[in-house]
């Protein structure tokens, strides 16, 4: 640990070239922290998936583009697109995404979100049923024509 005249506290290696040990598990920080380098977390890991989609209504095809998550703890947060093509315009249309890690959900207030199409008024909401492992995506298109969707949402590890 050492301190310069702008009283900023580094960490970094010992003389001997190994890594600074703090005391406790935990580090509070008041003021701003900046780090140069990577950050290594056990409970926090980021990725892309491309989840399996599966059609429910609605839906003559559908295909899932790649797609990012963040960990943080037990909380997921996600971002991607998918192409659907619905058979008509008017009618509620769906489909299930597979999560980019495992969960089975006990209730459906444990995830969520919302997204769009590239067509006016196409409004999407992901949610959940209880006891699934899937997300569910939900819209009113007012095209047939096949659009990519674009959503955003997040989930609880159960």
């Amino acid at each position: 640990k050492s301190t310069d005249s702008d009283e900023v506290t580094t960490l970094g290696t010992n003389s001997a070239g190994s890594n600074t040990v703090l005391p406790s598990d935990s580090v509070i920080v008041e003021e701003d922290l900046i780090v140069q380098g990577d950050i290594t977390a056990a409970n926090f890991t980021q990725g892309l998936w491309t989840p399996t989609v599966s059609n429910v209504l609605n839906v003559a095809s559908s295909t899932a583009h790649q797609c990012q998550y963040s960990r943080t703890g037990s909380y997921v947060s996600f971002s991607g697109r998918v192409t659907i093509d619905p058979t008509s315009t008017g009618t509620i249309t769906g489909l299930t995404m597979t999560l980019p890690i495992a969960s089975t959900f006990g209730d459906a207030g444990k995830a969520g979100g919302s997204g769009g199409g590239d067509g006016t008024g196409n409004t999407t909401v992901l949610t959940i049923s209880a006891g699934t492992t899937v997300l569910v995506l939900t819209f009113l298109p007012d095209s047939a024509a096949s659009e990519v969707y674009s959503f955003s949402g997040g989930y609880w590890i159960q």
